[in-house]
């Protein structure tokens, strides 16, 4: 005998939980490609700013170029340093971070330390200066003057010359005559 075949109305229920799985996977395959996309511009920086490269150790006109080129604008700051003259010790912001188009970089770049001039000048005017400036070998001599005490009357090594920070530095600064209490003393003693 044949079988028997049954015939059954589609369950409603059942077609509408299709249609809804179908929406779901190409809602989902949609937002993976606009993530996708996202992600790849944002990576070659065409919206969200710009990375800044590390222009560390580069010379200073290396440096200006390549965060020039990148659309960034260059402020420059010098610092006394024994480092070779014209490199870049430090960037502000520090490299890798994201910036807008435009927005301003501080470099600091380093400058040589020069012996200061000091003659003419007042012993704590110049202790400063070579303080602020980095050296930290330096002695202070007295000599015997007509100047008023305190004056500077040299230096060594000479005004202009570059120094190392641990260079030795003399100043020699003025301080009066004083006549001798001579009372109660012999003519040879006097």
């Amino acid at each position: 005998a044949p079988k028997q075949k049954e015939f059954r109305a589609p369950d409603a229920n059942q077609k509408k939980g299709g249609k809804g799985k179908i929406v779901a996977i190409v809602l989902i395959c949609l937002l993976a490609v606009g993530g996708a996309a996202a992600g790849v511009t944002y990576y070659l920086e065409l919206w969200g700013g710009k990375m800044l490269p590390d222009v560390v150790g580069m010379t200073q006109s290396d440096a200006v170029y390549v965060l020039e080129s990148k659309g960034f604008a260059v402020h420059e700051e010098k610092i006394k340093s024994d480092d070779t003259e014209g490199v870049v010790l430090l960037m502000d912001p520090t490299a890798g971070a994201r910036e807008e188009t435009g927005s301003e970089v501080t470099i600091h770049v380093s400058e040589a330390r020069t012996i200061p001039e000091a003659v003419g000048k007042q012993r704590d005017e110049v202790a400063a200066q070579l303080e602020k400036d980095g050296f930290d070998n330096v002695t202070f001599v007295t000599e015997k003057s007509d100047e008023h005490e305190g004056l500077v009357l040299g230096i060594v090594p000479e005004a202009g010359s570059k120094a190392k920070a641990n260079t030795e530095i003399t100043v020699t600064v003025a301080v009066p005559y004083t006549v001798p209490d001579v009372a109660n003393k012999t003519w040879d003693e006097a």
